[in-house]
């Protein structure tokens, strides 16, 4: 009777040691598959600022009371801040990161129409809060892409500016005023 109490024991022990390396090569291979999915590190640096300044001077514009007081007196809701990202990480990975990171209001969408996300509101303020044309866009390297945010991929040292502008139609390239 012990020898079959001793095999059994054996069998048992074997079964765990079995166990515990099927488990040590799954956590493994999902650490190795995370770190590929995530690029394996830091492809770069790029550096992010969110800006409503050309609303905080034009306060008279604003067209919900409410949210007044979200709107810092100099416009700037995120000061120029570095972001490393991974690759293929796009300009709307870029602000939502950064945004939850710093516990930064933010709201997006699906735009079907060009296939990318649509950035509603960052900090409380929305399209169409200080009038028809009204809203955010945003600038790489002082420029507009033509491309929505979940499109344009970033590059190393990309500057990458989020502006509220009060008036689309008289806004200059690299935002700020728009006069």
């Amino acid at each position: 009777m012990s020898q079959q109490l001793l095999k059994k024991t054996k069998k048992k022990r074997a079964r765990s040691i079995i166990i515990i390396v099927v488990l040590v090569v799954l956590a493994a291979l999902g650490f190795a598959g995370l770190v590929v999915k995530q690029g394996g590190g830091s492809a770069g640096t790029v550096t992010i600022s969110v800006d409503c300044s050309d609303l905080s001077q034009q306060m008279d514009q604003l067209q919900k009371e409410s949210i007044r007081d979200y709107i810092p007196s100099d416009g700037v809701i995120l000061a120029p801040t570095p972001y490393k990202f991974a690759e293929g990480e796009t300009v709307y990975d870029c602000l939502y990161n950064t945004c939850r990171d710093r516990d930064i209001q933010m709201e997006s969408s699906e735009d079907s129409v060009y296939r990318s996300r649509y950035v509603e509101g960052i900090g409380h303020l929305y399209e169409m809060d200080a009038g028809k044309r009204s809203g955010w866009t945003y600038y790489v390297n002082d420029e507009m892409p033509d491309v929505g945010c979940s499109k344009y991929e970033l590059k190393d040292g990309d500057q990458i500016r989020w502006v509220y502008v009060v008036d689309y139609t008289k806004s200059e390239a690299g935002g700020g005023s728009g006069k």
